[in-house]
């Protein structure tokens, strides 16, 4: 299960790395180096937020930090690419929503080898976490490919499409499958604490 919550995770924070630039740019109109600034206060908010994951789990126990993490990351997805309001206050919760949606999916991933190594004796652990390298790599993947595909699916088809939810969605579809497979990880891992 927890293999499962790790390809959903590394799908999500590579979707939201390819995309967001594209976001930006189709909604707000930004260039590379508007982009840059909240790209760079998103890496101090991740790093940030990975190097308090010890002290969260210490704190509330390893469960409960990727549970929350993965609520908010989640919550804070959904609602920081549903606005398109070139607004200086839009633009901000953008950013604001954006950065603790890239900080709690960046958790995640030490959260759960964390679990992993709960569950592992000490003689497979080695093993596991190869395997957790190729799980990674196969959620990378599928956040390259299948984001930017879903991305654009509503730029492919024609205008009075027989897809209507598509085209009168307010989050773009891969941010918004994403946020709800964080939600499906945040219940799966619910479901293996018990």
């Amino acid at each position: 299960v927890l293999a499962i919550v790790l390809v959903i995770q590394s799908a999500a924070i590579n979707t939201t790395n390819t995309l967001w630039p594209i976001f930006v740019r189709d909604h707000y109109g930004w260039e590379a180096k508007q982009y840059a600034y909240p790209v760079f206060i998103s890496a101090v908010a991740s790093t940030l937020a990975i190097a308090s994951t010890t002290a969260l789990e210490k704190k509330f126990g390893a469960f409960k930090t990727l549970i929350l993490a993965s609520l908010l990351s989640s919550i804070s997805g959904a609602a920081a690419f549903s606005f398109h309001t070139k607004s200086v206050n839009g633009v901000i919760a953008h950013v604001m929503l954006a950065t603790t949606f890239t900080a709690c999916i960046g958790m995640m991933e030490p959260s759960i080898k964390s679990l992993s190594s709960l569950f592992l004796n000490v003689s497979s652990q080695g093993r596991a976490f190869g395997s957790m390298a190729a799980i990674t790599t196969l959620g990378s993947l599928m956040g390259n490919l299948g984001g930017p595909y879903l991305y654009h699916l509503k730029d492919q088809s024609p205008k009075k499409l027989e897809y209507p939810l598509i085209d009168e969605f307010p989050t773009p579809i891969p941010f918004a499958f994403v946020s709800i497979m964080l939600l499906v990880a945040m219940f799966l891992v619910v479901f293996v604490s018990r």
